[in-house]
């Protein structure tokens, strides 16, 4: 009886032991996002991260919105949604990000900091102004499909109705955003126009396209016969018969880890159920042993821009992994019903982020997954879109719906 009571009480310790670990990780999740949050006269605004990328990034605050929802940030969500479609541009462009001062200067300074030491902090102040341009040169191309899909989640959560209808126009001005890039039935997109906008990309990617499909598909854009021609057209321009998995690039070799999972999350492509065990025997799911990199194989170097090059960073969308994938994977398997591979998974980013107290941008996949650090480069952190991805894979056996 004694040693029965002893086994119950180990594991009674054991579980409560974990439980408390996975609150630590939420506990620095939720305030690697609320670090991150901009108070200004305008509102609450979420930036990227607190250092280089301390603009207020369209394309991350978009990705975050998941997470803010889930901390019940529904006014900052509203209010950074309300400025982007205020301010888009004549042809429909929303702001790639807005901040009081020029984010190149913010990213400069960062550099500055890394290679000398110093800290110095430029806080976003005063009137924010919108920019359409990254690097004053390249329109972003994702950023338009963002919003719409973040304005959706807002919706489902908020029940804000009155927003919604009054919005209605304007979501449809931006989705017309893309009919110039539309050839012959997909978006063709520039240079460095997309998330992973180290790499020149330039053409058809997988991702923008399913991004296309997405938001058409949720606000009913295009009719059932004109999905089914996108799908079958993304299908058949994109699928690797050799691997059973999507190109990333219209007539390159890549494959990125991000399309595949948005697929098999969103149910976007045929038979999501094989594109996951497919993924599962791929090197990005397999080749550090822990999915989270971008692509495989990495992009040739004379297609990285060349200030990425200068910071270290020809890897960055290459085999360096992200705490959003390493997140998004996870959530992935449990939906798959994988949950062995799952917890595997949530179990390995969790030992990173208990190591480094905080939510980092990228790690160094090939020399130990430590947080990302070269003469002018280091990993974001606390890093807004990584955090909110891991407070969605903390609803992992926790009896929440995904």
């Amino acid at each position: 009886m004694k040693i029965v009571l002893s086994f119950f009480l180990l594991k009674s310790l054991t579980l409560s032991s974990l439980m408390a670990q996975e609150l630590d990780v939420e506990r620095l999740a939720r305030t690697s996002l609320e670090q991150n949050i901009v108070h200004l006269p305008q509102g609450d605004f979420l930036a990227a991260g607190a250092h280089q990328f301390g603009s207020l990034w369209t394309r991350d605050f978009c990705f975050s919105v998941p997470g803010l929802l889930r901390l019940k940030k529904f006014s900052l969500v509203k209010n950074q949604l309300n400025y982007l479609i205020k301010n888009r541009h004549d042809d429909g462009l929303v702001p790639i990000y807005a901040d009081s001062i020029s984010p190149m200067i913010r990213v400069a300074v960062g550099s500055f900091n890394q290679a000398t030491g110093l800290k110095i902090q430029l806080k976003i102040t005063g009137q924010i102004k919108p920019f359409y341009r990254a690097n004053g040169t390249y329109s972003t191309i994702d950023a338009n499909f963002l919003v719409l899909l973040a304005a959706y989640d807002y919706y489902q959560a908020s029940g804000d109705e009155d927003w919604w209808q009054e919005k209605q126009s304007d979501f449809l001005e931006i989705y017309n955003y893309y009919r110039p890039f539309i050839q012959d039935g997909l978006i063709a997109q520039g240079s460095y126009s997309d998330w992973q906008d180290s790499a020149k990309r330039k053409g058809k990617t997988f991702f923008t396209n399913l991004l296309f499909l997405d938001v058409s598909k949720k606000y009913q854009f295009l009719d059932k016969e004109d999905l089914n021609r996108l799908s079958q057209k993304i299908h058949e321009s994109f699928y690797d018969s050799k691997t059973g998995l999507y190109f990333s690039i219209l007539g390159s070799p890549q494959i990125s880890l991000d399309g595949i999972l948005w697929a098999i999350d969103k149910k976007l492509m045929p038979q999501t159920d094989q594109l996951y065990l497919h993924l599962k025997k791929h090197p990005l799911w397999n080749l550090y042993g822990a999915a989270g990199f971008a692509t495989y194989p990495s992009y040739p170097k004379s297609w990285i821009a060349p200030q990425v090059l200068l910071s270290g960073l020809n890897e960055y969308h290459g085999n360096l992994s992200w705490s959003w994938l390493m997140a998004y994977a996870s959530i992935v398997a449990y939906k798959q019903g994988d949950a062995a591979e799952a917890q595997r998974l949530k179990s390995f980013l969790e030992t990173l982020i208990r190591r480094d107290q905080t939510i980092n941008e990228i790690y160094d996949s090939p020399r130990g997954f430590h947080a990302y650090s070269s003469y002018l480069y280091r990993s974001e952190s606390p890093f807004s879109w990584g955090a909110a991805y891991v407070l969605e894979m903390q609803k992992i056996e926790s009896g929440k719906a995904f």
